[in-house]
C-alpha cells in the first residue's frame, strides 16, 4: 500500500492511500508576500491576505 501520512507537531492529521491501482497525491503551496502587497490591496481583501500562507492538499483515488 502506498500512503501519505500527514502529522503536525507529532499529531496525526490524515492518511491518504490506495491498495492496488489508483492515485495518491499531495500538493504543498507556500506563499510569502512583501509587506507592501498588503498595503496596496483593496480594503475588502486585506483581512483575507496574510504575509505568509501555507496549504496542503492530500487525496487518493482508487481504480475499479
Amino acid at each position: 500500500m502506498i500512503t501519505f501520512e500527514v502529522t503536525h507537531n507529532g499529531q496525526q492529521i490524515c492518511t491518504a492511500g490506495v491498495n492496488g491501482r489508483g492515485v495518491v497525491s499531495a500538493i504543498v503551496t507556500w506563499i510569502s508576500r512583501a509587506p507592501d502587497t498588503l498595503a496596496n490591496a483593496p480594503v475588502e481583501f486585506r483581512e483575507d491576505l496574510s504575509h505568509e500562507k501555507f496549504d496542503l492538499l492530500v487525496g487518493g483515488l482508487t481504480s475499479g
